[in-house]
């Protein structure tokens, strides 16, 4: 255990990854969910890619209007070098059958997402539940990450509607294929009368520069399907890049848009 801003640092490992989860000073439980892929990149420089993290929860401590209810923050560590192929919508790229190409070192043409989204819901989540109390509700509960974590982000709501009512998707890498797979992509997100609440955004520059277009296909399918503000929040970020420093400085407002209809009474 670590003492990390206003919280504490834990650590479990499942069958297959290391799992870091940042439990919030004096809050109530059930405690809300943010389950944030890249594990390894969120709370500790000494373990992150390039030495730099999204710094949750220094971010998260200081957002007093949420005083005890902040959620817990579960980081399932992603798997190196087959981190694209567990983080890709296999179903959606299966059923484009557009070609597709990761990015970054990976080995391995075999798509993982499926197994790991019904990972996620099956171990990682309930390791953390068997130490600490967290709810049950849907809206209570969502699910985010940045370029190929945005895509996975996104995949877990299309896969799993009932078990997490948000999905906060950073610079999403559609790029992975083509246009027509995003359409099939986004075709398979849950009706809006489900509830689930979608966030999406990019920068412009350094790989963010190349979004634009695939960005607005994604969101032009989600508004064919009956998206609409509030339920769909689509933002550009001006000068920002792909990197957790980025992703840092627009991570309050991102978590304020959540949270303020998670922890409403009565929604």
């Amino acid at each position: 255990m670590t003492v990390l801003a206003k919280g504490k640092l834990h650590t479990v490992h499942t069958q297959k990854r290391r799992v870091d989860f940042w439990v919030p000073d004096n809050c109530n439980a059930p405690h809300p969910v943010l389950v944030m892929h890249d594990g390894q990149n969120l709370f500790q420089p000494q373990e992150s890619f390039g030495g730099k993290t999204w710094q949750v929860a220094e971010v998260l401590s200081d957002m007093p209007e949420f005083a005890g209810k902040l959620p817990v923050v579960i980081g399932p560590w992603n798997s190196g070098v087959t981190r694209a192929a567990e983080y890709a919508p296999q179903d959606a790229i299966e059923s484009c059958g557009d070609p597709f190409e990761f990015v970054g070192a990976q080995t391995s043409d075999t798509l993982f997402g499926n197994s790991y989204q019904l990972e996620l819901i099956e171990e990682i989540i309930p390791a953390v539940a068997d130490l600490v109390s967290l709810s049950r509700e849907r809206k209570e509960i969502a699910i985010a990450g940045s370029s190929m974590g945005g895509l996975a982000s996104l995949y877990a709501i299309a896969k799993y509607p009932d078990k997490y009512g948000t999905a906060l998707s950073l610079s999403t890498h559609f790029p992975i294929s083509s246009l027509n797979f995003v359409k099939t992509f986004m075709s398979m997100m849950p009706p809006p009368e489900s509830g689930n609440r979608l966030w999406l955004d990019h920068g412009t520059t350094e790989l963010d520069a190349t979004y634009a277009q695939h960005h607005d296909v994604a969101i032009q399918t989600l508004h064919e399907l009956g998206y609409k503000h509030p339920q769909l929040e689509s933002h550009i970020y001006p000068g920002t890049g792909h990197n957790e420093t980025d992703w840092s400085l627009r991570l309050k407002s991102i978590l304020q848009w959540w949270l303020t209809t998670a922890t409403k009474e009565g929604n």
